[in-house]
């Protein structure tokens, strides 16, 4: 099996960026295939409790891009 895991992925690099991109996008999707309306309605509550718990004063935010860059930071560290 590796063997053919190596060949797919040898013969998914040499294609086109467009094409790659697309072939990505396919498979990421795939590892979604089990989300439902109820995941939906799960987050839309979550995000809401999350927005009172801010505007109550009882959280606070974080800017998108110190999130991001605090996570590319880990990753490139390799830790936790």
């Amino acid at each position: 099996m590796l063997s053919t895991i190596e060949e797919v992925r040898r013969a998914a690099l040499e294609l086109p960026t467009a094409e790659r991109a697309s072939l990505a996008e396919e498979l990421i999707g795939s590892l979604d295939s089990g989300w439902t309306e109820e995941n939906d309605r799960w987050w839309a509550t979550e995000a809401a409790r999350r927005l009172e718990e801010i505007q109550a004063g009882k959280a606070q935010a974080i800017p998108a891009e110190e999130v991001f860059s605090d996570a590319w930071r880990r990753t490139e560290n390799g830790s936790k």
